[in-house]
C-alpha cells in the first residue's frame, strides 16, 4: 500500500481533521510493526465505537484493549 492510498483511506470527512489522519497513520504503522499483535489501553474511549480511532483495529485486526471512560 502506498502513502497516497493510505492517506485517502483514512482521510478526514471534515476539513481540519489532520490530527485524526496522523493518529490513524501511526496506528496503522504500529499494527504493521507488531504484525497485528497489539494490546493497548485507551482512556477517554467514550462508547468505544463512535469516532474511536482504535475501534477498527479492534474489530478488524484483533487488537486487545482496555477501554476506559472516566465519569
Amino acid at each position: 500500500m502506498n502513502d497516497i492510498s493510505t492517506y485517502h483511506r483514512f482521510a478526514p470527512r471534515r476539513p481540519g481533521r489532520t490530527a485524526s489522519v496522523i493518529v490513524q497513520l501511526l496506528l496503522r504503522a504500529l499494527d504493521q510493526a507488531r504484525g497485528g499483535k497489539v494490546t493497548c489501553v485507551q482512556v477517554g474511549a467514550n462508547d468505544g465505537k463512535m469516532a474511536d480511532p482504535v475501534h477498527g483495529f479492534l474489530t478488524e485486526r484483533g487488537w486487545h484493549a482496555l477501554l476506559i471512560e472516566p465519569h
